[in-house]
């Protein structure tokens, strides 16, 4: 299961100087260093949350739509960079659906097959993907647990090689669980367990917008992984000298990276403990 086919990025590279205390530049860390550090701090908390927090990477309002299409004339994207993104549909026609994108061009998203195709009323975004497509063990009864959440939208579902109505199935959104409802008439009663992975199941997943805790904590744990890296390169700076009638210091470098370090550490405790216990939902 891959669930981080594309870079997420939830803070800033301003936010990460903001939590090690350095103005824009006044570090030996190199931008690059800090953007990547952004990408493993943002992976890092979707492992934590076991949820994934939607980035808007562009938007707008459709000029036109097919089957397997979403067209706006008024853009001038970078052919096949949306490739694995997902476009939501948020406002309109066909809102609320999700679906991946397989290629564009410089006007045109496309995907697979809408269930309502999108018109010049459908507001969209471009996020990073929030869809899961898997193979799962059911236990013979009536709910599975889904490993990550909240559900948004139940795109398909098959057990036993019998597809499901995803709204004859009711969901618990919050808590990730799906259960065969007999009030709401499934074409299954119960999730098989007559042999491994007889469960195929495609859910969108996710919280948007970003809170700000997540932010934060993104930002200290990038911060923490940049200091980290500079205090490697303290070992041969120079902390006083003295020429003749004055002598110069300055304060020890790890000491005081290493101070820094200690309160963002603390920091993300705290904020890892805060976002578990009270996780921000739709």
């Amino acid at each position: 299961m891959d669930i981080r086919r594309v870079n997420r990025s939830y803070c800033s590279q301003t936010d990460v100087e903001r939590a090690m205390g350095v103005q824009a530049a006044a570090t030996n860390v190199t931008q690059a260093m800090i953007l990547s550090s952004i990408i493993d701090a943002s992976n890092e908390v979707d492992l934590i949350t076991h949820t994934t927090y939607h980035s808007i990477e562009d938007s707008g309002t459709a000029t036109s739509g097919a089957a397997t299409t979403l067209t706006d004339s008024g853009q001038a994207w970078t052919v096949d960079e949306y490739i694995n993104y997902v476009v939501w549909i948020h406002a309109g026609t066909g809102n609320g659906q999700y679906r991946e994108i397989t290629s564009n061009t410089a006007t045109a998203l496309t995907v697979a097959t809408w269930g309502t195709n999108p018109d010049a009323t459908s507001e969209y975004r471009i996020i990073p993907d929030c869809i899961l497509d898997l193979a799962v063990d059911g236990d013979g009864s009536q709910t599975l647990s889904l490993e990550y959440f909240p559900i948004t939208n139940l795109q398909s579902l098959d057990i036993d090689s019998v597809s499901v109505t995803p709204s004859k199935v009711y969901k618990y959104a919050d808590e990730g669980i799906l259960e065969l409802n007999g009030k709401l008439g499934p074409e299954v009663n119960y999730f098989s367990d007559t042999h491994p992975q007889s469960i195929e199941i495609s859910w969108v997943y996710g919280v948007y917008p970003i809170p700000r805790d997540v932010i934060r904590l993104t930002a200290s744990l990038a911060a923490i992984e940049c200091l980290v890296t500079q205090i490697g390169g303290t070992y041969n700076d120079v902390t006083s000298y003295t020429i003749p009638h004055l002598t110069v210091s300055k304060g020890e470098p790890y000491m005081n990276i290493r101070s820094t370090l200690d309160y963002l550490r603390k920091e993300a405790d705290k904020l890892i403990q805060r976002i578990v216990k009270y996780p921000a939902m739709f």
